[in-house]
């Protein structure tokens, strides 16, 4: 079983909970006047030499394809109002690409 970084997961959710308190502050109410979609651009992030997405501006981490899938999955568990804006896996991800596409379908 792959476990998701704390660390990493930390920083996604510290930024998911500022733009809410955010639209919250502005009087809007996220899901149901205001959606939130997350453009991952996961492309920028992939090594193909070593066939995992770096999250060279953060955490330093490496992550294979099934841990991001896992990442999304937990953040869209707590966040459901939440959207995947932009494909989340390098467009030639393709083994894990189905896999993505039924968490967000």
């Amino acid at each position: 079983m792959k476990v998701v970084s704390l660390q990493t997961l930390k920083l996604m959710e510290e930024v998911i909970e500022t733009i809410l308190e955010a639209i919250e502050k502005a009087g809007y109410k996220h899901g149901d006047e205001i959606s939130l979609a997350l453009d991952v651009a996961a492309s920028e992030m992939y090594s193909k030499e070593k066939g995992k997405y770096l999250f060279f501006k953060s955490s330093g981490e490496e992550k294979s394809g099934e841990e991001m899938i896992k990442i999304y999955e937990t953040l869209l568990s707590k966040y459901p109002n939440c959207i995947i804006g932009k494909m989340g896996l390098d467009e030639n991800d393709w083994e894990r690409v189905g896999n993505l596409i039924g968490l967000i379908a």
